[in-house]
């Protein structure tokens, strides 16, 4: 019979239901299948039993398979060891190996038969034994290397028969992988024993000797880790009382793990508070307890500044001068301060045990208003007319804030002292408005009888002033009249400030000094002295400004001679007349010179 090989991949279950069917049946799992498959397919097949030769073929080719996967297996544990600097022993399982795979290379057109396959089984553990003559001297081989050797020498107690040898070789490579795993497993555990962020120590569960420590249990608690597997656990730890130790030994040790907060000492003698989660496992043969520390000293001291606030806000609740109280969504009082209760007269134990809006406001419609105030969404003060426990009526003010609960905080003060404050300040307001209404027509009529004596003295003030203009008027003229006799006196006059600078000059002096009138105006009168007697000139003004000139009579005057230098002209001396110019106050401001040309 010509056949092909076919291989399926299915689920476990069709599987299963495939091997269930063919020992049923008293075939093998090829037969039945290929049955199906035919009979599906309406293809007629001769005889489904294989030939010796046909199933000694299958065999070698799955043998193949399988060796090939233990060649590659062996392989890499060859490379592994050399990588140690271990091969001894290694290389002979993959030259042995190697020649199995040549040898199952039968072509299909050899004629097997069942003393060949012994011969074949035979001589392949005739060579194994070669390798067994390495392993049992396990020359320079690790332990772990020893252990893979001893697995190999199963393979010569096997029974002449390939199948079995297929069999006991796959178990081989399935034990290799099944300790690659449990490898790459302790490898993880490590991993995470080591590179947690907790700390984790193993302690016995007899001695409380510490067995393991991670890097991070030594490195937070000051310590080098072949230093803390030296101590206990009561060494490294707080003392704690009797009955809480056995308390905790005993859930641990009923349910298997416990949660609980302790503090572990640090080598330089600070407490470190911690929170452990312990378990209890099974340690290199015995009992132990597996123990994860996290710190938790900003915890502690978050939930000490949380108490410190919070004794701080019971203080202000308990002491303010203010009604405060909480509400659920129906309007039930769940919490007042000692305000409140000084307040309305009632202790909070009492509160609860009584309608308490009821008793404040026992009308119907007022109480039904206060629910909906209660109730309601309006923000802002609003005042209630609120009967205390001794039915006294106190007037309140109350807002509220609603809370994301439904519940509500209610703020709440007696107005009852303001309220008259404001009652008195309104009758004192309208006392006060009725007075100043009388007070301002009496300050009208006064004002009324000064208006008119301000028009009567007006009046005399336009005639005043009518008389003062014309006595002005005539001032004027006479001083006009003054001012063109001095003009045109004959004698030289000048008017200088108290430094000598010219104010007023007549004509006379204006034609003594050569010069035109306006161009006088302005000029220091110094410059008009010689320039060897300037400076005797300048102590001579200085002098005459500190003359007490009040106390001269007004006939009085100074006399004195001069010599001036006009401008383009001659010097010549002039006899000289000095008086003071004075203001209201008496203050000396200029002086007046009256010149009299001597050498005409």
């Amino acid at each position: 019979m010509t056949s092909k090989l076919i291989t399926f991949h299915c689920s476990e279950a069709l599987a299963q239901a495939i091997e269930k069917k063919s020992q049923a049946a008293g075939i093998d799992e090829n037969t039945l299948v290929t049955e199906v498959l035919a009979s599906a397919f309406e293809v007629s097949t001769p005889s489904l039993v294989l030939s010796k030769k046909e199933k000694l073929e299958q065999r070698l080719h799955q043998f193949e398979a399988q060796g090939t996967l233990l060649l590659e297996t062996l392989t890499k544990l060859c490379q592994e060891n050399n990588g140690k600097g271990y091969s001894l022993g290694a290389n002979a399982f993959i030259e042995l190996f190697k020649k199995l795979i040549t040898r199952l290379q039968i072509s299909q057109d050899s004629n097997s038969s069942r003393s060949n396959e012994v011969v074949f089984v035979n001589k392949i553990k005739e060579e194994l034994g070669k390798v067994a003559v390495v392993n049992d001297q396990k020359a320079r081989a690790p332990s772990q290397t020893a252990a893979n050797w001893d697995n190999f020498s199963s393979i010569q107690n096997i029974g002449s028969n390939i199948d079995t040898f297929a069999i006991t070789a796959m178990q081989l490579i399935e034990n290799q992988q099944r300790q690659k795993e449990l490898w790459e497993l302790e490898k993880k555990y490590r991993n995470l024993f080591e590179l947690t962020n907790d700390s984790i120590l193993i302690v016995d569960s007899e001695s409380h000797r510490l067995l393991n420590a991670n890097w991070n249990a030594a490195r937070r608690l000051g310590y080098t880790r072949a230093e803390l597997l030296e101590f206990s656990i009561e060494d490294i730890s707080v003392p704690i009382a009797d009955n809480r130790k056995q308390a905790i030994l005993h859930e641990l040790q009923s349910n298997g793990n416990i949660i609980f907060e302790h503090a572990y000492c640090h080598k330089n003698g600070t407490e470190v508070p911690v929170e452990i989660s312990a378990q209890v496992i099974e340690y290199e043969g015995s009992l132990a307890y597996q123990c994860f520390l996290r710190d938790i000293s900003e915890r502690k001291q978050a939930e000490v500044q949380f108490k410190r606030h919070q004794e701080i806000l019971q203080t202000i609740f308990d002491h303010i001068p203010i009604m405060i109280c909480f509400w659920d969504a129906d309007g039930k009082i769940q919490l007042t301060n000692q305000e409140m209760e000084r307040t309305l007269g009632w202790s909070f134990a009492e509160i609860l045990n009584i309608d308490l809006l009821v008793e404040c406001y026992p009308h119907p419609e007022y109480h039904q208003m206060v629910i909906e105030w209660m109730r309601g969404e309006a923000s802002g003060w609003n005042d209630f007319q609120t009967k205390t426990r001794d039915g006294k009526i106190i007037d309140t003010s109350w807002a509220k804030i609603k809370l994301s609960d439904g519940t509500s905080i209610g703020i709440g003060q007696d107005t009852s002292e303001r309220k008259q404050i404001e009652k008195k300040l309104r009758q004192t307001h309208a006392e006060l408005e009725k007075r100043s209404q009388s007070e301002l027509m009496r300050v009208n009529e006064q004002l009324q009888q000064t208006l008119e004596e301000l028009k009567v003295t007006e009046e005399e003030l336009r005639i005043n002033n009518q008389e003062i203009v014309k006595d002005y008027q005539e001032i004027q003229i006479q001083l006009s009249y003054y001012q063109d006799l001095v003009n045109l006196a004959p004698v030289s006059y000048l008017v200088t400030d108290t430094q000598g600078v010219i104010q007023e000059a007549n004509q006379a002096a204006a034609a003594m000094l050569c010069c035109k009138r306006e161009f006088l105006i302005g000029k220091p009168l110094r410059l008009l002295i010689p320039s060897p007697e300037r400076r005797a000139f300048i102590n001579h003004l200085k002098q005459l400004h500190q003359e007490k000139w009040q106390e001269i009579p007004l006939q009085q005057i100074h006399n004195c001679q001069l010599n001036l230098k006009p401008h383009k002209s001659d010097p010549f001396t002039v006899m000289v007349k000095v008086n003071a110019k004075q203001n209201r106050q008496g203050l000396v401001v200029g002086f007046c010179w009256l010149m009299c040309r001597l050498n005409l």
